[in-house]
């Protein structure tokens, strides 16, 4: 059998997904920061188009979003390392969704 690796991915087969997680991470930041500093910024502009006062609300917008899209990045990285915990009383409730189990 052969077996490869990939230097960021872990070793195939070896069941360390660690790397996608943090692949995965990365591209949700960027999503999420993109998206973020767009609806600041567009709103912004809505406002100071309202309001006649360009560019101030444009810009205090974009730098909310970016405030945003920073304390996104920083709650999903605590929540990546955390290390998973079993709990009982998961999404499938106490009885592990099998069903004849009070």
């Amino acid at each position: 059998m052969l077996e490869y690796e990939v230097v960021f991915l872990g070793r195939q087969g070896s069941g360390d997904d660690s790397g996608w997680r943090y692949l995965g991470l990365a591209f949700n930041f960027g999503i999420s920061l993109a998206l973020a500093m767009a609806i600041g910024y567009f709103g912004g502009r809505w406002l100071d188009g309202r309001l006649g006062t360009e560019p101030w609300f444009a810009l205090v917008g974009l730098v909310l979003g970016v405030v945003a899209g920073f304390r996104i990045l920083f709650r999903e990285v605590l929540k990546a390392e955390k290390p998973p915990t079993r709990d009982d009383s998961g999404p499938d409730g106490p009885a592990g969704g099998r069903p004849g189990r009070p």
